[in-house]
């Protein structure tokens, strides 16, 4: 019997033929060095989520990282300029003379005195002590900590994570967040009792707050509390493995 022919080999055609190239090329780039950036969003997409992840976590940090000051104020004492001539700067102040910022000061405390009716011109003359609890730290309401999953376009400019382990934060501005005017009962009350009605009150505490806000920022608990959050969030991510932090 005559041998069988062999049945020629099928050429692979050549639209077959492109799809296997194809296929190949993926899975070289799907697993070639991060150098070639061409991650096709699945690297990307890592990255996104480890970012949300950080800025949630930061997020958590800094809603508790708070810094306290307590202030003890002596109304009208401490506000007011030493060796202060009352006569000589209420004259300035009739004949409409130039004032100094500090001479304005003393002039807005000298009125306040008037409606607590309080005469500082005099040697001895009665005072209000007032403890003041000044809070700082960080504001996040409107910032991508908030909610940084609902502003995927924002967490790129607030974290960037890079390939060696080094992460780039940025952090909000410290502000001071709580302000608080500690009430005193006339058990803990050893100074002097004032005749004070509420609205009297309210102009009182009002003036030392924001008298008293801008002592505690000269002497630095907004520094401090930057200083105290970025520590404690720069130990925080490199016990989560991070080698580097570095604060924008």
């Amino acid at each position: 019997m005559p041998a069988e022919k062999k049945k020629p080999r099928k050429k692979l055609r050549p639209r077959l033929l492109i799809i296997l190239v194809i296929i190949v090329a993926l899975a070289f780039l799907m697993t070639a060095d991060p150098l070639f950036h061409l991650d096709f969003g699945i690297i990307r997409t890592d990255r996104q989520a480890a970012s949300i992840a950080v800025l949630t976590e930061v997020r958590d940090v800094c809603a508790l990282n708070t810094v306290e000051f307590i202030h003890k104020s002596v109304f009208p004492h401490d506000f007011i300029s030493e060796d202060i001539a009352w006569g000589r700067l209420l004259q300035k102040q009739r004949e409409g003379m130039f004032l100094s910022e500090e001479e304005k000061a003393d002039l807005e405390v000298y009125n306040l005195c008037k409606t607590l009716d309080i005469s500082p011109e005099r040697r001895a003359y009665d005072f209000v002590v007032v403890t003041s609890i000044v809070k700082g730290g960080f504001d996040l309401k409107g910032t991508v900590y908030q909610n940084p999953e609902d502003h995927p376009e924002l967490v790129a400019k607030a974290v960037s994570i890079s390939e060696d382990g080094t992460i780039s934060l940025s952090l909000p501005d410290p502000v001071i967040t709580e302000f608080i005017i500690e009430d005193s009962s006339s058990s803990s009350y050893t100074y002097p009792d004032m005749d004070i009605d509420p609205e009297e009150w309210k102009a009182l505490t009002g003036f030392i707050q924001g008298r008293v806000e801008t002592i505690v920022a000269s002497e630095g608990i907004l520094n401090t509390a930057k200083e105290r959050g970025s520590r404690f969030i720069e130990g925080m991510l490199k016990d989560a493995g991070y080698k580097e932090v570095i604060f924008r």
